[in-house]
């Protein structure tokens, strides 16, 4: 598939809801599978990243019930999941491979986890590591650098107290799902503060789990208890909007029911310093994660530095932060980018790209992004993008289309529905820019 994204011709306005949250989905029905009883899931977010979670549960010998807007899990309980026959495919996502990683560790089975082209490349001794330094049987390729991850039963999984110097939110949950197996009490912590999704969700089925000065504390061999979620909608898909809105010349949206996790929005803390115009509505507990429907319009910005202590709170949104910062007054440093290397695509790359092929300017060196305002030079349209496999990367370029109202051409756009399936129709539904040819 190719689309083509034309200049949109009037105000951008109206209120859309937005898929479900990704790293929420993923929790949600990996921790449901390890608990008892039956749990209800709605609003899940029906992505291929999240599918690939649910066809490895499905091989593991989790039941489940898939309908249009649920999810039904019937638990097996810490120790119930079944050896697969075939290796494991987590396709592009990240988050499935690393977190089953640590739930597999502590099963007594053998279990193969393989991935896409990309998810090959993607550094996997971050968590084999500390998994076999507590006690998991468990190797990767290339002396445990890379994918696939194969696990072998172990003796057992001990406690262990553990500082990580990444801040990565797959890191953390894919170390506490392996404390589970264990007897005893553990204890991690990490430089900065990542998100926390799954240390709420593990609360929330009933795990003996506890936070105290930026230490995490879990005790395992305690059964979870199955309890019905509903997944709001996910941060990083609507800040792409809130993006929009701010940017553009003429906006005002009403984003409804998004997650607002003060460990996902760091950059929405970010726009609020640069002066974006917006609300927080009808805020409300769920599952342990605040909500709040977003009213935003668009805005005049103001380029301030981020430092690489926010990082971690915006690390999917920093390629689009850097487009938004193209478009305020000043100039933006942001530190800390070294970890997007690591993502889908080098970010760090496929950011400059982006910004060469709009005719933008950016200076990168290894751990920093410097971005001057409101500059911008003429370049031929339309203009071919290349995304690299990378749905971030896609999903920015298309922002950066409509503000600039720049004409672009994109083969593949599909790659998006890696995370936000919807993401297309609800920018069609504010625009009526996107032109599809099959």
């Amino acid at each position: 598939m190719k689309i083509k994204i034309k200049a949109p011709q009037n105000k951008i306005e109206g209120a859309i809801d937005i898929d479900g949250d990704k790293s929420i989905t993923h929790r949600a029905m990996m921790i449901a599978s390890i608990a008892n009883g039956t749990t209800t899931i709605l609003n899940y977010l029906k992505a291929k990243d999240c599918l690939s979670t649910l066809n490895i549960l499905k091989a593991l010998g989790v039941k489940l019930v898939v309908s249009e807007n649920s999810l039904e899990i019937e638990g097996v309980g810490l120790k119930g999941l079944k050896e697969p026959s075939l290796p494991l495919n987590a396709g592009n996502s990240g988050t499935t491979m690393r977190l089953l990683t640590g739930i597999l560790s502590g099963q007594d089975f053998l279990s193969v986890l393989y991935g896409d082209k990309s998810l090959s490349k993607r550094p996997m001794r971050r968590i084999i590591g500390p998994l076999k330094s507590f006690g998991a049987n468990l190797y990767g390729r290339d002396k445990n650098k890379y994918p696939p991850i194969v696990i072998l039963p172990c003796n057992k999984i001990n406690n262990f107290r553990y500082h990580s110097e990444i801040a990565s939110a797959q890191v953390k949950s894919s170390i506490l799902f392996a404390s589970l197996f264990n007897n005893d009490k553990s204890i991690y912590s990490e430089i900065y503060q990542s998100r926390d999704h799954t240390e709420r969700m593990l609360k929330t089925f009933g795990a003996d789990i506890s936070l105290d000065d930026n230490k995490i504390f879990i005790s395992g061999n305690k059964e979870l208890i199955a309890t019905d979620i509903e997944v709001p909608g996910d941060f990083s898909t609507a800040s792409y909007f809130l993006g929009l809105a701010g940017t553009y010349e003429s906006a005002h949206l009403l984003i409804r029911n998004v997650n607002i996790n003060h460990t996902r929005t760091g950059l929405l803390e970010v726009l609020k310093d640069m002066g974006l115009n917006y609300e927080l509505l009808n805020s409300k507990l769920v599952n342990n994660e605040p909500v709040a429907d977003i009213e935003v319009k668009n805005s005049k910005l103001s380029n301030i530095n981020v430092s690489k202590e926010s990082i971690a709170q915006m690390i999917d949104e920093i390629p689009l932060l850097a487009f938004i910062a193209s478009q305020a007054s000043g100039v933006m440093i942001i530190e800390g980018i070294k970890e997007l290397a690591y993502k889908e695509s080098d970010r760090i790359k496929s950011t400059k790209y982006l910004f060469d092929k709009f005719g933008l300017k950016i200076e990168i060196t290894k751990d920093k992004m410097i971005i001057k305002g409101n500059n911008t030079i003429k370049v031929k349209q339309p203009i071919q993008i290349n995304h690299f496999g990378d749905h971030r990367v896609a999903m920015t370029a298309i922002i950066m289309s409509l503000v600039l109202k720049k004409e672009i051409i994109m083969n593949h756009p599909e790659v998006i529905d890696i995370s936000s399936p919807n993401f297309l129709k609800s920018i069609n539904k504010l625009t009526r820019s996107i032109i599809v040819n099959e």
